[in-house]
């Protein structure tokens, strides 16, 4: 029986990426950087990503997502559409 909020299956090829925006001497990013990682080795189909506002990468996430402070993980929706 499916209880209400729990889904039983992942869609085959479903992939999440958890992204993490660093900075360089940041004291909380590792510990962010840790978690996402572990998320990412627990569950099936997820990666994490570490893009740090060093790069030219991250400066343009950073201002994309108008990021304000770090560590900064955005929640992007990504949509499949399938046609039945």
């Amino acid at each position: 029986m499916k209880k209400a909020g729990i889904i039983e299956e992942k869609p085959k090829g479903s992939k999440v990426v958890i992204e993490v925006i660093t900075s360089p001497g940041c004291p909380y990013c590792p510990i962010a950087w840790t978690m996402a990682q572990e998320i990412a080795r627990k569950y099936d189909g997820v990666v994490a990503k570490e893009v740090s506002v060093a790069t030219s990468e991250g400066q343009r996430k950073a201002m994309e997502h108008r990021i304000m402070g770090t560590p900064s993980s955005p929640a992007i929706p990504t949509v499949n559409i399938l046609s039945l």
